[in-house]
């Protein structure tokens, strides 16, 4: 019974031991950083964002390179692993495009690398830019129209805010020959590349005389000054 009793002892505390060992945390060999400042862009553009790759370990080691952009953005010129000497460093330089559409403010574009051996071995840094706000507005005008005397021409304009932020709108409409001119709305906001239709309506008197009316739409932000078409 002494024997037997000895014996379970001996198990109990190897698991123990066991237990131990396996919950020690692993090295990580693979370092990254970033090496260039915070940009400021603007939209339909790009730069370069610079990081670094370095292993600590005492392995020569592969790793796997990955990008974590914005919805929409592109990532150009980074290779997609790396094989690091123990104690090399190299610097990698990626071409980030940024869409015409994107809205002003601040993004961050993630950059990881993931040892090929060992998928816990892993290591990311950030690099942050701000899209610099742009103020734009358009007008797509409508197709010249004919009428007659006491009727009324409705025309049709398509507002567009081309910029990347949200403004406020107003419109205005004249006629050359002084025809009576009515717009189903003057003022308006929109989202960054948002539109709106817009009806303006030309009552022409009944004694108006044959001629050729040059109408003249005019839409400015009520925000930013000098934004207008």
């Amino acid at each position: 019974m002494l024997k037997r009793a000895s014996r379970f002892r001996v198990a109990a505390v190897c698991a123990v031991i066991g237990l131990i060992f396996y919950s020690l945390p692993c090295f990580a060999s693979v370092q990254v950083k970033l090496l260039s400042s915070a940009e400021e862009v603007a939209p339909g553009s790009f730069f370069t964002a610079v990081f670094s790759v370095a292993n600590a370990g005492e392995e020569t080691g592969t790793f796997l390179l990955s990008f974590d952009p914005p919805p929409g953005w592109g990532v150009h010129g980074a290779p997609d692993s790396i094989t690091l000497e123990p104690g090399e460093e190299e610097p990698l330089f990626a071409t980030i495009t940024v869409p015409a559409s994107a809205a002003a403010g601040s993004y961050e574009i993630g950059f990881t690398a993931v040892s090929a051996s060992d998928p816990a071995d892993t290591s990311t840094a950030v690099a942050t830019v701000t899209v610099s706000p742009v103020n734009e507005v358009e007008i797509i005008p409508p197709d010249g129209k004919s009428g007659l005397p006491g009727r009324t021409i409705e025309y049709e304009a398509i507002i567009v805010n081309r910029g990347n932020v949200q403004d406020s709108f107003v419109i205005e409409a004249s006629s050359s020959l002084g025809i009576p001119v009515s717009l189903s709305q003057g003022g308006f906001d929109l989202a960054p590349q948002e539109r709106i239709s817009i009806r303006i309506d030309l009552k022409i008197p009944e004694d108006q005389p044959p001629g050729h009316d040059l109408l003249t739409l005019r839409v400015s932000s009520s925000l930013y000054a000098g934004v207008e078409d």
